[in-house]
């Protein structure tokens, strides 16, 4: 997924700054922040909920049906224990189940980049029309724990600085 959102958080930008002046090598610190990045990544599909809590929009009845087409039912027209099992598990975005698994994390001496190679990420993070002459709308699904302005997540943030003031007292 080729988005490129760069924090704007003055504070974290503050802290690191220290802790750069300390170290002359921030890689393993910038690591350890991606992969709190990507955990709350992972948690969001994880509550079918975007890192700030609002709650995706369930999935349309079309493409729930469309994960048990020909497993509907079994003998005497009867829901079969499959379908219902798919039916009682079925999460948002998790189909396959590598969307939410796919974010890797980069980290060199002074930056780090949280991203997937799923080029399908984006509809699904900011919505829009999609498929055959583009006339499917898919629902904005928010996972990337970071505002339109640029601010992370208030829970993530703090995580961050407090793993940071941590760093820089040892």
């Amino acid at each position: 997924m080729d988005i490129d959102i760069k924090i704007q958080d003055e504070e974290l930008k503050r802290k690191l700054t220290s802790l750069q002046k300390k170290l002359k090598n921030l890689r393993p610190i910038l690591l350890e922040v991606g992969n709190m990045v990507r955990n709350d990544i992972e948690q969001a599909f994880e509550r079918e909920q975007s890192p700030f809590g609002q709650r995706w929009q369930p999935l349309a009845v079309f493409t729930v049906l469309a994960g048990v087409r020909g497993r509907l039912t079994g003998k005497k027209g009867r829901e079969t224990k499959q379908t219902h099992n798919y039916l009682q598990g079925r999460k948002i975005l998790t189909a396959s189940g590598q969307l939410g698994m796919s974010f890797t994390v980069k980290a060199d001496s002074d930056s780090v980049t949280v991203g997937t190679n799923k080029v399908y990420a984006r509809i699904h993070h900011f919505g829009g029309k999609a498929g055959r002459g583009r006339r499917t709308s898919i629902p904005a699904r928010p996972f990337l724990p970071v505002s339109k302005s640029g601010q992370l997540e208030p829970s993530l943030q703090k995580g961050i600085i407090r793993y940071i003031e941590r760093k820089l007292e040892e």
